[in-house]
């Protein structure tokens, strides 16, 4: 018997059962919230080989990304004032009001904004927080309108940036990418060949253009670009001054994080235990393809191209040394979790503690300007 069909039930044990429905929706959703604060809080997403919480919902749970985005965004909130739970669980609130209050929440206005909300539409809930908000929104708003400028449909032209060096392997178009989530943006590149190549059975992507909003300042230091350009790149497209832009800053990025160049020069031996040679960061960065390495549980890889670090297998305290063998890609994230695995976590809370009350220690306080050197006469 197929349990989605209904047909046989009576409308008064479907309108019994709609309801029991409604009840357990909200409070697993509640407790799925729950375990999702506590699973983020424990960062077991790294055990599983994701880099973040994010990730991990999209990747393993096959969440849709808005639906992940507002779920995490909730169950943070809700970690930091519990009572959401249980207004959650009881029907109070719903998932979109506990992600429209977050931003407003504090200790001080949380009990007086939950009475208010209760019950009430997305709608509702907004129109509440405007007239509590008003002036401080409507000035934030004011602000943006005037710094912002919008630059509407950039279109990419085909083309292939050239390899910078014999290192180059970042993709451009995937770049783009972080930029596109952090800013909330639509930002869909050109398509481009993937480093390694990708499958010739993978079915090509199509030819997308997209639109951003800019800055003012940025805006104008588009124009400039585009100005200083104009005698090697006459009419000079705004996306052809981009890519320019992106090719150089890619070169540049590619040589300080893995000393990328087309001339290496012979190694050298080094007396520094922590010190990885740049012969080393560049065999590492082509045998990993500029992607972490790490591997959780169940085999996953985690692929994370954003936050890399150099890690050594054996770490240096336990002898560990900057050989091709002994160094691999890790997002930080996997960096930091390999050194609890090995370290323990609460000798890395530690160091990490110290090595931030150190830093704070050795900044110059704002209101104590640093003492001027006088140079000796003559």
């Amino acid at each position: 018997m197929n349990r989605y069909d209904l047909t046989h039930l009576t409308d008064d044990a479907v309108d019994l059962e709609w309801d029991r429905s409604v009840d357990n929706d909200r409070s697993s959703t509640a407790d799925m919230l729950a375990r999702l604060a506590e699973y983020d809080a424990r960062q077991l997403y790294r055990r599983a080989g994701y880099p973040s919480m994010y990730a991990y919902c999209v990747g393993a749970k096959n969440f849709c990304e808005n639906s992940a985005r507002k779920r995490i965004h909730a169950a943070r909130t809700a970690r930091r004032f519990p009572a959401l739970f249980a207004a959650l669980a009881e029907g109070r609130l719903h998932l979109r009001a506990v992600v429209i209050l977050a931003p407003h929440l504090n200790p001080d206005n949380f009990d007086e904004l939950l009475k208010a909300c209760t019950g009430r539409t997305a709608a509702q809930i907004e129109e509440i927080l405007n007239g509590r908000f008003v002036r401080l929104e409507t000035l934030k708003e004011g602000t943006r309108q005037e710094s912002a400028v919008a630059v509407p449909n950039v279109e990419v032209e085909n083309s292939t940036p050239g390899a910078v060096g014999d290192l180059a392997l970042i993709d451009p178009s995937r770049a783009l990418g972080r930029v596109e989530e952090e800013a909330g943006i639509s930002l869909q590149a050109n398509p481009q060949p993937a480093v390694p190549p990708r499958s010739s059975r993978e079915a090509p992507r199509p030819e997308p253009s997209f639109s951003v909003t800019l800055e003012k300042s940025a805006q104008e230091l588009l124009e400039y670009a585009r100005a200083l350009l104009s005698h090697r790149m006459p009419l000079a497209s705004a996306s052809q001054v981009i890519e320019h832009a992106l090719l150089e800053l890619i070169a540049r990025e590619e040589k300080r994080k893995f000393a990328a160049t087309d001339r290496p020069k012979a190694p050298r031996a080094t007396r520094r235990a922590r010190h990885i040679p740049a012969y080393v960061k560049r065999a590492v960065w082509k045998r990993d393809g500029g992607r972490c390495t790490a591997v959780g549980s169940d085999g996953h890889r985690c692929n994370s191209r954003e936050f890399l670090e150099y890690d050594h297998v054996e770490p240096v305290a336990r002898g560990g040394v900057a050989t091709i063998e002994g160094v691999r890609l890790r997002c930080r994230a996997h960096n930091q979790y390999e050194a609890e695995q090995a370290l323990g976590a609460e000798f890395m809370k530690q160091k990490r503690e110290q090595r931030q009350s150190a830093g704070n220690t050795r900044r110059p306080s704002p209101a104590s300007p640093a003492p001027v050197r006088k140079r000796a006469p003559g």
